[in-house]
Formats: structure tokens, sequence, C-alpha cells
């Protein structure tokens, strides 16, 4: 698939777009998102998968928009910011089977500029990684057979995490109703719910 260059109409109208970032406007200039830009953006990611094939053949291109095109519209449920379209045109190319798990390349352009560039490895998911750490400060935070519990048995310990503190039961789950709390800091610790230090009492 050869790609020859982005189109000066499709950047014109990416131009337009920012000056006119309403509904209307997009109706009827449309063809030219349809006819151009993403025609270009498909022919651009083709022809890097071309290139990159002994280095990265696992490769994703899915060629349409929705796959490895974004899609124009903007998500603006949690936004302050109204205007429903984005004013640059992107793709991603992934390596794995998780399209935003994966490493791989991210294409973008905009009038005036022109991003490629690489995303990060893969990782956890936030929900497999919450998990992990809650399972290891229970197993922290649990009775040690043959060490002097300090009088702290059956106590509540509050874990400070990413999310803030939890208070989980010597050897147990959090108690039911038992939510974060707000000041948390990033790295996690464990302190007893009377304010001892948590390395003291175990």
């Amino acid at each position: 698939m050869a790609f020859e260059g982005f189109p000066q109409g499709g950047l014109a109208f990416l131009r337009d777009l920012a000056e006119h970032n309403d509904r209307d406007w997009f109706a009827a200039h449309r063809s030219v998102w349809d006819s151009e830009i993403v025609p270009a953006m498909l022919e651009w990611c083709g022809a890097l998968v071309e290139r990159l094939r002994d280095v990265m053949p696992g490769l994703v291109f899915l060629p349409r928009v929705g796959g490895s095109v974004y899609r124009l519209n903007r998500d603006t449920r949690f936004s302050r910011d109204k205007r429903p379209y984005k004013t640059h045109v992107a793709a991603l190319l992934w390596d794995g089977a998780e399209k935003h798990d994966s490493p791989g390349v991210y294409l973008h352009v905009a009038p005036g500029e022109v991003i490629l560039g690489g995303t990060a490895a893969e990782r956890p998911r936030r929900g497999e990684a919450r998990r992990a750490e809650a399972g290891e400060l229970r197993e922290a935070a649990a009775p040690r057979p043959g060490i002097r519990s300090g009088g702290t048995a059956g106590r509540a310990f509050e874990v400070q995490g990413p999310r803030g503190g939890e208070a989980v039961e010597a050897g147990g789950v959090a108690p039911h109703g038992a939510g974060p709390r707000p000041g948390g800091s990033r790295g996690a610790r464990l302190r007893s719910a009377p304010c001892l230090d948590a390395r003291r009492a175990l």
C-alpha cells in the first residue's frame, strides 16, 4: 500500500474544524474526512506495517475507523469542553492481544504537527494490579506464628496505598463498608487503627 503523504485538503479540513467545531459544519464537510483523511491514514499505517515487518512481525493493523484509526468524535460526557470533535487525526498499531495494553506505534497528524512515537510495553490491568497489591498488604498485616504481636491481635490496620486508606482486619479482609480515606500516599504502608506504627506492632 503506497503512502504519498497527507493531503493538503485534509490539513485544511482539520484547520477549519478548529474554528467551526460543531456537528452542522462537520456534516456539511464530512466528505473530506471520508475521502481524503481516512484513506491517507490507512495508507500510512499500511506502509509502516510493511516497513516494520522484520522487527515487529506481529504488528496488528485493523484498516478501519474504530480499528487502527481513532474516531474523530470526542468523549464529552465528563468534560467541561463540549466541542464534539478532535482537531487531529490519530491511529495506533499494536503488537499484542490487547490494543491499549500492548507495545505499538502511535501516529498523529494535525495542522502544524506530526507525531510518530512508540507506546508503552504491556502492563497489568488496573483492577488486576489493585487486587495483587491488596493481597500483598493483607499478607503483610496477617499475624505471624512465633512472633509476638505486641497486643495488636484483632485490631484493624489501615492500608495506605494509591487509593487512600482502607481498614483491614489483621489476618483478614477489609470490614464490610470500609472504604478509601482521602489523603492516602502513593507509597503503600501499614499502620494500626490506634495510630501505632505497624512495623513496631508486628
